[in-house]
């Protein structure tokens, strides 16, 4: 008896299995269990793929049609803080999404106690700004999460809050100098 390692690998679409183990392990399950096995590949399996997929030619990349409904928010002024428009208004953000997530991060952090903003949350401010929103402005968050480091992920799955960074760049930043 061999002890040395064998492999049997298992494929529906091809009929096949994969177990690690040693040579007679392995000899012992195949035999035993290659019927069956042959058997439950016929009843499932999958349907080829055609050549040209495969090489990618002509696929296009699957957006996940997601909506996005608005979490309300008392965005107007009180004594301690502007409104989220007055604010929005001073800071001038550029048409860039990132720098708008950012700042209503901000606000809603600073200004209104919200630990974790969602997507929802940004939303809310679009609409209160009357600014065109992101299609996806989950990805938004994203963006200006890894590609700025503005923001960090939140302790809900889909949030942000802000970082030293973003701060600095709403207190120091903007408005942009001319």
């Amino acid at each position: 008896m061999s002890s040395k390692p064998s492999k049997f690998k298992i494929n529906l679409q091809q009929g096949t299995i994969e177990i690690e183990g040693d040579e007679e392990f392995v000899k012992t399950l195949t035999a035993e269990y290659k019927p069956f096995i042959m058997s439950l590949g016929e009843k499932t399996a999958l349907p080829q793929t055609p050549p040209e997929a495969e090489k990618g030619a002509g696929r296009k990349r699957a957006v996940k049609n997601t909506s996005f409904t608005p979490i309300p928010l008392d965005l107007k002024a009180d004594d301690d803080h502007p409104s989220l428009r007055d604010f929005y208004t001073e800071k001038k953000p550029t048409k860039n999404n990132m720098e708008k997530t950012l700042l209503f991060v901000y606000y809603l952090t600073k200004y209104k106690g919200i630990k974790d903003v969602l997507p929802g949350h940004l939303i809310s401010c679009y609409d209160e700004v009357g600014a065109r929103k992101p299609k996806r402005p989950d990805q938004s968050i994203r963006d200006t999460t890894h590609l700025k480091g503005w923001l960090r992920p939140g302790s809900t799955s889909g949030s942000a809050n802000i970082t030293i960074a973003g701060e600095n760049y709403i207190e120091h930043d903007l408005p942009r100098k001319k």
